[in-house]
């Protein structure tokens, strides 16, 4: 992924950026699925998805090689 990542991201790095968004947005869906105190409150999953970001930025290869910022809704 992140070879794919350098790669893709030299000739349209924006279209990279949107990718990186959808690739947050399944995780948001994974994560609702995934666990019953997340189900019910979108800004609860976002929280913790910028926790779990912030705690290991290198977890995702999206996250560690482009700035894409959460969805914000």
């Amino acid at each position: 992924m992140r070879g794919w990542i350098n790669y893709y991201g030299r000739f349209y790095p924006s279209r990279l950026v949107r990718s990186g968004r959808q690739i947050d947005e399944y995780l948001i869906r994974w994560a609702r699925q995934k666990y019953k105190r997340l189900r019910t409150s979108l800004r609860r999953t976002l929280r913790w998805l910028r926790g779990v970001k912030r705690h290991s930025p290198t977890l995702f290869a999206h996250w560690s090689q482009t700035r894409t910022a959460l969805p914000a809704r």
